[in-house]
């Protein structure tokens, strides 16, 4: 049954939320960590965290994002004073040794007042913000609305029990 609706569900085009309607679940600046090795600038944008995706503004005030990643299948790692959003799973490389899944789309104006949609060749995204605290205000919300597990802390080690051997700990503690 919830495979069926799965599928009825992702056959339907994934279409950009219009920001007056959306549930906004966190929103500020942050910047865009550039990939370039030469010459590299990080690009400032205003970030709005719906329940969907992750958008990207230009500015402040703008209603159209520049850009955009889709929370479906995403995990968030923290970074020093930010952090990096990559596919949950193993990514699938495709024919021409890509990427075969759009992680990200940036939105182009063509100057007919159309949008066009541009997939990233990346599959991961690294950002920084002002604070450690912001930066882990931001995982901590993304983690929310994907299905990321945080890192669990590792487990405790064994002790010996009475035949000398070690048992690793279970969840009751025995």
């Amino acid at each position: 049954m919830l495979s069926g609706f799965y599928a009825r569900v992702t056959r339907l085009e994934w279409s950009v939320e219009e920001r007056h309607l959306m549930r906004i679940v966190r929103q500020g600046w942050m910047a865009k960590k550039s990939r370039r090795k030469v010459a590299a600038q990080d690009r400032r944008l205003f970030a709005v965290l719906s329940s969907r995706a992750l958008y990207f503004y230009a500015e402040q005030a703008d209603l159209e994002p520049v850009a955009y990643i889709r929370l479906e299948g995403m995990a968030v790692v923290p970074r020093r004073l930010g952090f990096e959003v990559r596919p949950a799973a193993p990514v699938v490389l495709g024919k021409d040794g890509r990427d075969s899944e759009v992680r990200m789309v940036k939105l182009l104006d063509r100057g007919d007042g159309a949008l066009a949609k541009e997939p990233s060749r990346h599959s991961s995204f690294a950002f920084v913000v002002d604070t450690e605290r912001d930066a882990a205000a931001w995982v901590w919300a993304i983690r929310d609305w994907t299905l990321d597990v945080p890192d669990l802390p590792p487990p405790a080690p064994s002790a010996p029990d009475a035949d000398g051997r070690r048992r690793r700990a279970t969840l009751g503690g025995h």
